[in-house]
């Protein structure tokens, strides 16, 4: 998550949605302290660790968080309020409530996905940057650019680089 401190381990890890979601892991200074000096051994560690003793957060009970949580991860262009509102509820308790079950409101993780599915476009491909910011439904190139600078470190224009 988007917060003071965070340092960026990039890993060459696989697109596949299968390990998708938040997790608590135990193991997060083991694989911090190898990924600083090898981080194919780093995605080992990580694989077999979310693989075997990793736990979702926070729970497992489906109730709206995780609903909406997975509504986001499945599609990051949902407008919070349009969600609250075919659920049911108000989007002041969407936001409160969901920031009380995962650490952030639901309009930062949406803009953590986005900014996500632009950098992997980004460094992937060739498309110009305005066309990927409307593609993965930022307001403009600079919204875009923000973020991906916010979550990576560093503006688009040095990952093209």
């Amino acid at each position: 998550m988007v917060s003071a401190g965070v340092k960026l381990i990039r890993l060459d890890w696989p697109d596949e949605p299968v390990v998708g979601g938040l997790y608590h892991l135990g193991e997060v200074d083991q694989i911090a302290r190898t990924a600083e000096k090898d981080l194919r051994e780093t995605t080992h560690l990580l694989k077999c660790a979310l693989g075997k003793w990793c736990r979702r957060s926070p729970g497992q009970k489906d109730d709206w968080p995780d609903l909406l949580l997975t509504h986001l991860a499945n599609d990051a262009s949902t407008e919070i309020g349009e969600w609250a509102e075919a659920n049911g509820l108000a989007r002041e308790t969407v936001s409160r409530g969901f920031a009380v079950a995962y650490g952030v409101p639901p309009s930062v993780l949406r803009a953590e996905l986005r900014a996500r599915s632009a950098w992997l476009r980004i460094t992937r491909g060739a498309d110009c940057l305005s066309r990927i910011a409307a593609d993965v439904g930022f307001a403009d190139q600079a919204h875009m650019t923000r973020w991906v600078h916010r979550i990576t470190g560093a503006p688009p224009a040095a990952w093209r680089r």
